[in-house]
Protein backbone atom coordinates (compact mmCIF):
# COMPACT_ATOMS: atom_id res chain seq x y z
CA UNK A 1 0.00 0.00 0.00
CA UNK A 2 1.75 3.92 -0.87
CA UNK A 3 0.99 6.92 1.07
CA UNK A 4 2.41 10.07 0.18
CA UNK A 5 4.96 12.33 2.97
CA UNK A 6 3.86 15.47 1.82
CA UNK A 7 6.80 18.36 3.10
CA UNK A 8 7.49 22.41 2.59
CA UNK A 9 10.98 23.06 1.33
CA UNK A 10 12.57 25.67 3.03
CA UNK A 11 15.69 26.61 0.91
CA UNK A 12 17.95 29.45 0.96
CA UNK A 13 18.19 31.93 -1.82
CA UNK A 14 21.11 30.09 -3.44
CA UNK A 15 19.60 27.15 -2.95
CA UNK A 16 16.60 27.91 -4.54
CA UNK A 17 18.15 29.29 -7.42
CA UNK A 18 19.75 25.74 -8.23
CA UNK A 19 16.42 24.21 -7.55
CA UNK A 20 14.83 26.62 -10.50
CA UNK A 21 17.51 25.44 -12.57
CA UNK A 22 17.54 22.37 -12.22
CA UNK A 23 13.85 21.94 -12.46
CA UNK A 24 13.65 23.55 -15.29
CA UNK A 25 15.55 21.50 -17.04
CA UNK A 26 14.02 18.53 -15.41
CA UNK A 27 10.73 19.92 -17.50
CA UNK A 28 12.22 20.59 -20.37
CA UNK A 29 13.65 16.77 -20.56
CA UNK A 30 9.94 15.74 -19.78
CA UNK A 31 8.29 17.86 -22.63
CA UNK A 32 11.11 17.22 -25.40
CA UNK A 33 10.48 13.39 -24.64
CA UNK A 34 6.36 13.74 -24.49
CA UNK A 35 6.70 15.82 -27.75
CA UNK A 36 8.31 13.13 -29.55
CA UNK A 37 6.35 10.59 -28.28
CA UNK A 38 2.79 12.36 -28.66
CA UNK A 39 4.35 13.31 -32.83
CA UNK A 40 5.14 9.21 -33.15
CA UNK A 41 1.21 8.05 -31.69
CA UNK A 42 -0.51 10.50 -33.81
CA UNK A 43 1.63 9.57 -36.99
CA UNK A 44 0.47 5.70 -36.04
CA UNK A 45 3.83 4.28 -35.18
CA UNK A 46 4.28 4.45 -31.94
CA UNK A 47 8.42 4.77 -30.21
CA UNK A 48 9.21 4.23 -27.03
CA UNK A 49 13.60 5.55 -27.59
CA UNK A 50 14.62 8.38 -25.62
CA UNK A 51 17.84 7.45 -25.86
CA UNK A 52 18.97 10.89 -27.75
CA UNK A 53 17.29 12.86 -24.62
CA UNK A 54 18.60 10.97 -22.15
CA UNK A 55 22.38 11.45 -22.68
CA UNK A 56 21.69 15.21 -23.71
CA UNK A 57 20.27 15.97 -20.35
CA UNK A 58 21.88 13.27 -17.81
CA UNK A 59 24.87 16.08 -17.32
CA UNK A 60 22.41 18.90 -16.15
CA UNK A 61 20.06 16.67 -14.13
CA UNK A 62 22.36 13.55 -13.19
CA UNK A 63 21.48 10.08 -14.90
CA UNK A 64 19.53 9.03 -11.63
CA UNK A 65 16.84 11.66 -12.24
CA UNK A 66 17.16 11.58 -16.07
CA UNK A 67 16.13 7.93 -15.96
CA UNK A 68 13.36 8.83 -13.18
CA UNK A 69 11.81 11.12 -15.76
CA UNK A 70 11.92 8.75 -18.90
CA UNK A 71 10.49 5.77 -16.40
CA UNK A 72 7.97 8.55 -15.26
CA UNK A 73 6.80 9.38 -19.01
CA UNK A 74 6.32 5.73 -19.75
CA UNK A 75 4.43 5.20 -16.69
CA UNK A 76 2.01 8.10 -18.11
CA UNK A 77 1.89 6.38 -21.23
CA UNK A 78 1.50 2.73 -20.44
CA UNK A 79 -1.70 4.60 -18.47
CA UNK A 80 -3.06 5.89 -21.24
CA UNK A 81 -2.80 2.88 -23.46
CA UNK A 82 -4.61 0.65 -21.19
CA UNK A 83 -6.99 3.44 -20.29
CA UNK A 84 -7.52 3.63 -24.53
CA UNK A 85 -7.65 -0.42 -24.51
CA UNK A 86 -10.64 -0.30 -22.03
CA UNK A 87 -12.42 2.69 -24.27
CA UNK A 88 -12.40 0.36 -27.23
CA UNK A 89 -14.14 -1.97 -26.11
CA UNK A 90 -16.97 -0.30 -24.12
CA UNK A 91 -15.92 -0.19 -21.25
CA UNK A 92 -14.99 3.46 -20.52
CA UNK A 93 -17.58 5.91 -22.14
CA UNK A 94 -15.64 9.22 -22.60
CA UNK A 95 -11.92 8.91 -24.47
CA UNK A 96 -8.63 9.01 -22.57
CA UNK A 97 -6.67 11.90 -24.09
CA UNK A 98 -2.60 12.05 -24.74
CA UNK A 99 -0.32 12.42 -21.71
CA UNK A 100 0.03 15.92 -21.24
CA UNK A 101 3.37 18.72 -20.73
CA UNK A 102 4.60 19.81 -17.96
CA UNK A 103 3.42 23.19 -19.06
CA UNK A 104 0.11 25.61 -17.75
CA UNK A 105 -2.10 25.89 -20.26
CA UNK A 106 -2.91 29.96 -18.97
CA UNK A 107 0.55 31.19 -18.95
CA UNK A 108 2.66 28.62 -20.78
CA UNK A 109 5.07 28.50 -18.66
CA UNK A 110 6.57 25.24 -17.61
CA UNK A 111 5.65 23.87 -14.38
CA UNK A 112 8.82 23.19 -12.66
CA UNK A 113 9.15 19.55 -10.91
CA UNK A 114 12.46 17.48 -10.24
CA UNK A 115 12.28 13.88 -9.85
CA UNK A 116 14.49 12.28 -7.23
CA UNK A 117 15.86 8.43 -7.03
CA UNK A 118 14.71 6.61 -4.48
CA UNK A 119 18.21 5.75 -3.38
CA UNK A 120 19.43 9.49 -3.82
CA UNK A 121 18.06 11.60 -1.18
CA UNK A 122 17.44 10.93 2.54
CA UNK A 123 15.73 12.93 5.75
CA UNK A 124 17.91 13.54 8.38
CA UNK A 125 16.22 15.18 11.06
CA UNK A 126 14.46 18.35 9.86
CA UNK A 127 17.25 18.19 6.74
CA UNK A 128 16.61 17.03 3.39
CA UNK A 129 19.65 15.86 1.15
CA UNK A 130 19.23 15.49 -2.87
CA UNK A 131 21.67 15.19 -5.25
CA UNK A 132 24.00 18.02 -6.34
CA UNK A 133 25.12 18.57 -2.63
CA UNK A 134 22.19 20.08 -1.98
CA UNK A 135 20.47 20.23 1.94
CA UNK A 136 17.41 21.76 2.50
CA UNK A 137 15.22 21.94 5.74
CA UNK A 138 12.14 21.10 5.17
CA UNK A 139 8.38 21.30 7.38
CA UNK A 140 5.75 19.29 8.13
CA UNK A 141 4.61 15.88 9.60
CA UNK A 142 5.94 12.33 8.53
CA UNK A 143 3.27 10.46 9.05
CA UNK A 144 4.13 7.79 6.97
CA UNK A 145 7.43 5.37 7.30
CA UNK A 146 8.07 2.30 5.14
CA UNK A 147 10.37 1.68 1.81
CA UNK A 148 11.02 5.08 0.54
CA UNK A 149 10.00 5.78 -3.03
CA UNK A 150 10.62 8.42 -6.18
CA UNK A 151 10.64 11.64 -4.68
CA UNK A 152 9.01 14.92 -6.43
CA UNK A 153 9.55 18.51 -5.80
CA UNK A 154 7.23 20.72 -7.33
CA UNK A 155 7.58 24.56 -7.46
CA UNK A 156 3.48 26.31 -6.89
CA UNK A 157 3.75 29.33 -8.51
CA UNK A 158 0.72 30.55 -6.39
CA UNK A 159 2.67 30.40 -3.19
CA UNK A 160 5.69 30.43 -4.55
CA UNK A 161 6.45 27.70 -2.51
CA UNK A 162 8.49 24.46 -2.79
CA UNK A 163 6.91 21.39 -1.77
CA UNK A 164 8.57 17.84 -2.08
CA UNK A 165 6.09 14.82 -1.75
CA UNK A 166 7.10 11.21 -0.83
CA UNK A 167 5.60 8.14 -1.52
CA UNK A 168 5.94 5.30 1.10
CA UNK A 169 5.30 1.68 0.72
CA UNK A 170 3.41 0.43 3.91
CA UNK A 171 2.05 -2.93 5.05
CA UNK A 172 -1.79 -2.52 4.65
CA UNK A 173 -3.76 -3.31 7.57
CA UNK A 174 -5.16 -6.07 5.68
CA UNK A 175 -4.48 -8.10 2.17
CA UNK A 176 -6.50 -7.23 -0.86
CA UNK A 177 -8.35 -9.78 -2.35
CA UNK A 178 -9.10 -10.60 -6.16
CA UNK A 179 -7.25 -9.68 -9.12
CA UNK A 180 -9.36 -6.09 -10.19
CA UNK A 181 -7.34 -3.17 -11.69
CA UNK A 182 -7.42 0.39 -11.27
CA UNK A 183 -7.41 2.73 -14.28
CA UNK A 184 -6.99 6.38 -13.65
CA UNK A 185 -6.88 9.32 -16.42
CA UNK A 186 -6.60 12.51 -15.24
CA UNK A 187 -8.22 15.68 -17.17
CA UNK A 188 -9.40 19.33 -17.26
CA UNK A 189 -12.92 18.99 -17.53
CA UNK A 190 -13.07 15.62 -16.23
CA UNK A 191 -10.20 15.99 -13.40
CA UNK A 192 -10.26 11.79 -12.34
CA UNK A 193 -11.90 8.94 -14.23
CA UNK A 194 -11.12 5.86 -12.34
CA UNK A 195 -11.99 2.51 -14.02
CA UNK A 196 -12.63 -0.34 -11.31
CA UNK A 197 -13.38 -3.84 -12.85
CA UNK A 198 -16.37 -2.84 -14.97
CA UNK A 199 -17.18 0.07 -13.12
CA UNK A 200 -16.61 3.70 -13.86
CA UNK A 201 -15.99 6.94 -11.46
CA UNK A 202 -16.13 10.03 -13.39
CA UNK A 203 -15.67 13.56 -11.66
CA UNK A 204 -16.72 16.48 -13.12
CA UNK A 205 -15.09 20.33 -12.61
CA UNK A 206 -18.07 22.41 -14.32
CA UNK A 207 -17.86 24.54 -11.14
CA UNK A 208 -14.36 24.86 -10.83
CA UNK A 209 -13.84 25.81 -14.23
CA UNK A 210 -16.79 28.45 -14.24
CA UNK A 211 -14.88 29.81 -11.29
Amino acid sequence: MMRTNAFKLEPSGEQAERLFKLSDHCSRMYNEINYRQRQSFFSGDFDWKTDEEYHRYRKLVGSATAQQIVRKNNEAWKSFFALLKRWKTGELERKPCPPGYWKDRRSGKRKLRILIRCDCYRLEGDVLKIPFGLKMEWRGKNRWSGKQGRLEIVYDGLSKKWYAYMPVEVQPPHQPTGNKKVYVDLGVKVPIMVSVGREVFGYRANSMLSD
